[in-house]
């Protein structure tokens, strides 16, 4: 932990270098146009713009994790219900369009899979324990 301390901020190197018997699994978020993910629903300009924008990147991600299905992709996001509640009659109507209409036909379908992090964190280890000296990124 004291080598992870030592890192600054916005220095990702120590996470970025695999390193299959260190203790850290760095779980990427996915292909995000924007970095500044705690303003990032603020700088969308609506809570609806904020889903478009989850929308775009999920597919994104999904896009490229498509183009090399012999690697485990994560794609995360976590929303805090409070955050989005619109008006009274379907307070928290944004949140079940985007889970409806975008989540549910690509889980379906099989494209993606719900998972916790724990789980993600699994398939990663049990790929690497598969696949010991390959790198986990994919071949560019």
């Amino acid at each position: 932990m004291a080598a992870l301390r030592r890192l600054k901020r916005s220095d990702v190197t120590g996470f970025a270098h695999h390193d299959p018997a260190g203790p850290v699994i760095y779980l990427p978020e996915g292909i995000y146009e924007r970095n500044d993910f705690a303003s990032s629903r603020r700088a969308a300009g609506s809570d609806q713009a904020y889903f478009d924008f989850l929308k775009d990147s999920l597919l994104k991600s999904l896009e490229q994790a498509e183009a090399d299905p012999s690697r485990v992709s994560v794609f995360h996001f976590t929303i805090h219900p409070g955050e989005f509640r619109g008006d009274t009659a379907h307070p928290f109507a944004v949140i079940n369009r985007f889970l409806t209409e975008v989540v549910d036909p690509l889980v379906a379908s099989g494209r993606i899979r719900w998972s916790t992090f724990s789980e993600m964190a699994d398939a990663y280890e049990a790929w690497e324990q598969a696949n010991p000296g390959v790198s986990p990124r994919a071949a560019s």
